[in-house]
C-alpha cells in the first residue's frame, strides 16, 4: 500500500508500511500537542514540515495498478533530459 500525504500544498508519497504508520500516528500528535516539525518520508533524512492545529493535512490510499503484459514499470526510474541536445 501506497499513501499520498498532502500537508497545506506540498504532497508526499509513502511507500513504506512502517513509515506510513509513524506518519500517521506523528502528524495527529503533533496537532494535540500544539504543533511540532515532523520528518515527512519514508527515510530519516526526509524533509521537514511544521504540523500544528491548523495546519491542512490530507491523507489518501493510492489505488494498487496491476501491471500489464509487455510494458514496463518505470515509476522508480529517474530520466535525465540532456538539453543540449534539444
Amino acid at each position: 500500500m501506497s499513501i499520498l500525504v498532502t500537508v497545506n500544498r506540498e504532497q508526499f508519497v509513502l511507500r513504506d508500511p512502517e513509515a506510513i504508520t509513524r506518519v500517521r500516528a506523528e502528524i495527529e500528535e503533533a496537532a494535540r500537542s500544539g504543533g511540532r516539525m515532523l520528518v515527512i518520508g519514508d527515510t530519516a533524512d526526509g524533509p521537514e514540515m511544521l504540523i500544528t492545529p491548523s495546519t491542512n493535512v490530507r491523507i489518501d490510499i493510492l489505488p494498487l495498478e496491476a501491471p500489464d503484459e509487455g510494458k514496463s514499470d518505470d515509476r522508480d526510474e529517474v530520466a535525465f533530459v540532456d538539453f543540449d541536445e534539444y
